[in-house]
């Protein structure tokens, strides 16, 4: 198997396995218990908090443990809103204004939509450019009197499009607005830093950059008011009640320290093999339509996209699985879905340019021969399928 859909998720680590180990076996304890094994998990959550701190710039107690990106994104969302509600209930008529894209992760997206829908918030979604980034003239006469939020995803799932995340901070810093970042797909391809984001909530999530799969972190600068969205023993400083995944949050945490040392060698990497690819599928297929920003400083170098209009983009899913190539036609995150890309949508492309599209994403087990060995079978599949 060549697999080639990393920004759905990545491989645990053997490292990261190896802390895990002993945390799935002899040392089980609860690190809320008193005793002997409840104070071994507790000492080692407060040392996978600090490092983790460490790397993104902040202090440890603003680091909140969850169960990925989607719980972090919900109780960020709807933490900030609902706090609002509460400090304005006796203004008549008063909706909270929230602001996000058109590109936005089902995790936020959905959320919002809801919360529209509902009538509970007022929601500007910006629309981005044809390259996939915000028009920050535009942003700046989208926000509002009530705007209480904006949240952002810093790199595209789909089409790696990075946003000017320290621009869009800086401003709403200035109007104190709350800025959240889906800062999902960045490990690895940014410096991810509170600093150099200026943002007040940060959602991460382990299993994207090598970590377990069910295990997450939200940011929550300090002085950032939020209400829980769980009610129960009052863990992780009372925003997320119940017993914390200490394997999987050990981890997550090597997993991160790993991938912070060695992320700018990485991405040099990674680059590279986002030419190669970029250059084989323009030369061999006539059709194929690239979308997103070109390749440099505004998309992650880890992702190549093209919409293939005529093919069939399931088919084509299928076949390559069969010759052992794993694909993406776009999010894994839709529940095995296949309908079009509201992400290229959202760049001007067609319902059929959306629908069938071909995302391919690289990690740390792609090498050059077995990407080549993949795209020579990747045409001959899509030559295939067109005739």
């Amino acid at each position: 198997m060549i697999y080639l859909d990393h920004a759905a998720t990545t491989p645990l680590s053997s490292s990261a396995l190896e802390e895990m180990m002993p945390f799935l076996t002899d040392e089980f304890g609860n690190a809320s218990s008193l005793y002997r094994q409840g104070q071994i998990a507790k000492e080692s959550l407060d040392d996978a908090r600090f490092s983790i701190s460490q790397i993104l710039d902040c202090n440890l107690d603003e680091i909140i443990f969850t169960s990925g990106a989607t719980e972090s994104n919900n109780l960020a969302l709807r933490g900030v809103i609902e706090n609002a509600q509460k400090k304005n209930e006796n203004k008549k008529n008063y909706i909270p204004h929230v602001i996000s894209t058109n590109i936005e992760h089902a995790s936020v997206k959905n959320i919002l939509q809801h919360l529209a829908d509902e009538k509970i918030i007022e929601w500007t979604t910006l629309p981005v450019e044809k390259n996939g980034i915000i028009d920050i003239e535009k942003f700046k006469t989208s926000l509002q009197e009530n705007t209480v939020l904006v949240s952002i995803i810093a790199v595209n799932n789909e089409m790696g499009a990075i946003q000017p995340l320290s621009r869009i901070g800086r401003i709403c810093n200035k109007k104190n607005i709350i800025f959240h970042v889906d800062a999902v797909q960045a490990v690895g391809q940014l410096k991810v830093s509170i600093e150099y984001f200026k943002c007040d909530l940060l959602s991460l999530s382990g299993h994207k950059f090598y970590g377990p799969k069910g295990v997450g972190m939200l940011f929550i600068k300090s002085g950032t008011e939020i209400e829980s969205q769980s009610i129960g023993g009052g863990q992780e400083r009372g925003y997320r009640s119940g017993t914390e995944n200490i394997a999987g949050i050990i981890g997550m945490k090597k997993a991160f320290e790993d991938i912070h040392e060695n992320w700018i060698a990485e991405r040099e990497k990674l680059q590279h093999l986002q030419h190669i690819a970029k250059k084989y599928i323009e030369k061999n297929i006539s059709f194929a339509l690239w979308n997103g920003p070109e390749i440099g400083e505004e998309r992650s170098t880890a992702n190549i996209n093209f919409s293939l209009p005529q093919i069939d983009g399931e088919s084509l899913l299928m076949r390559l699985d069969l010759e052992g190539i794993s694909v993406s036609l776009g999010s894994a995150c839709s529940a095995g879905m296949m309908e079009s890309s509201h992400v290229l949508l959202a760049l001007g492309r067609t319902e059929n340019e959306a629908k069938n599209a071909l995302r391919l994403t690289f990690g740390k087990s792609t090498t050059e021969e077995n990407l080549k060995n993949a795209l020579e079978k990747i045409v001959k599949v899509i030559h295939f399928l067109a005739k």
